[in-house]
């Protein structure tokens, strides 16, 4: 397809990317592109998938036609945790339990239906994934892509499955640091002063934030009450001693079941883990409002090239508006082609280490 007015083309580090392809109905966008069909680029590793085809016909204007869709991390999102997933040591390591997910629910689940030919997981050997570790912790229908999105951002973790043919194969992996509190890379700094930033926005916004979540656990009866009463367990996550106007509180439901089953046995998961479990859901929560600082810019793509000088997942520094001076981790990179010419432009958010 090389007849269309415009393309937009995403790549994420641990979320889906997404493309949009827009022309002229009777171009060759409506002969090869179908809902299913997977679309590639030449410079680009991620394979999308179509999602939505919607054409336009006005009688005063031409009629176009525009294509979207999401890269094949989507097919995560096809998967739920089907049954119980328990991991209950007290140092669970991020990548085993990734590995296990997939294998059970979509490389070879127990329900054959479920699974999806030819994926596969490589396990990744970089020693700093021996050190993400997590507590106890406990799915129950989640979906498949959400536990994994959660898990990679929680530890900032990225994750890509890529597309060989009719193969595909997933792994998780860490961005390289190539910001300034680093010796093994060569620095490298977004700044209007390097002339290598052409727009810069900072943003600060603390309305959603929260620092303590009051988690409810499963409900239970309290012996020797008549009528039964009954209350629910509850655990705090977050930070505990914050007091006064430093603490922003809100509540979550763990959705957490005490007992499990495996194979043909119930099992009781013991107060402790349970407790810990609990926790990991409200920490899981608090992670979400935690981040009230936002920068966006573009970036000089002839001054340091993607590709070649950082990938998606790495990290920089950046020093730009309001004297800020810090870490940013390259979240996502966009290409885009239209009437106005070619752009590509990498999006960051700022390491909160």
């Amino acid at each position: 397809v090389d007849d269309y007015e415009s393309i937009i083309w995403t790549e994420r580090y641990n979320s889906p990317g997404d493309f949009q392809l827009y022309g002229p109905l009777d171009s060759t966008i409506t002969e090869y592109c179908k809902v299913g069909y997977f679309a590639n680029i030449p410079n680009s590793d991620r394979t999308m998938i179509i999602e939505a085809i919607s054409a336009e016909n006005n009688p005063n204007q031409s009629s176009k036609i525009t294509v979207t869709g999401r890269s094949v991390e989507s097919l995560l999102e096809r998967r739920i945790i089907w049954g119980t997933e328990v991991f209950l040591g007290e140092n669970n390591l991020v990548q085993d339990a990734i590995r296990e997910i997939i294998t059970n629910h979509i490389v070879s689940p127990a329900v054959t239906q479920r699974a999806i030919p030819n994926f596969s997981f490589a396990e990744n050997s970089d020693p700093s994934l021996l050190e993400m570790t997590f507590a106890p912790i406990q799915y129950d229908g989640d979906n498949v892509l959400d536990v994994i999105t959660n898990l990679c951002q929680t530890y900032n973790l990225g994750f890509r499955v890529i597309n060989s043919g009719s193969s595909f194969t997933m792994n998780i992996f860490n961005g390289t640091n190539r910001a300034a509190d680093q010796s093994d890379y060569p620095v490298i700094t977004f700044s209007e002063g390097y002339d290598n930033v052409t727009e810069s926005r900072f943003d600060m916004d603390k309305k959603p934030y929260k620092n303590v979540a009051l988690v409810d656990g499963e409900e239970y009866e309290v012996e020797g009450t008549d009528p039964p009463l009954k209350v629910k367990e509850r655990t705090v996550a977050g930070d505990e001693m914050a007091e006064g106007l430093d603490r922003y509180e809100m509540k979550v439901d763990a959705g957490i079941s005490r007992t499990y089953q495996e194979g043909d046995q119930t099992k009781t998961i013991a107060t402790t883990k349970y407790t810990q479990m609990s926790r990991a859901k409200g920490t899981e929560e608090l992670d979400k409002v935690k981040d009230i600082y936002k920068l966006d810019g573009k970036i000089e793509p002839e001054a340091i090239k993607y590709g070649v000088d950082y990938y998606v997942g790495d990290t920089m520094q950046f020093v730009g508006l309001f004297g800020i001076n810090t870490k940013v981790r390259i979240t996502e990179f966009i290409r885009c082609l239209d009437g106005s010419g070619y752009q590509e432009y990498p999006s960051y958010v700022i390491v909160n280490d």
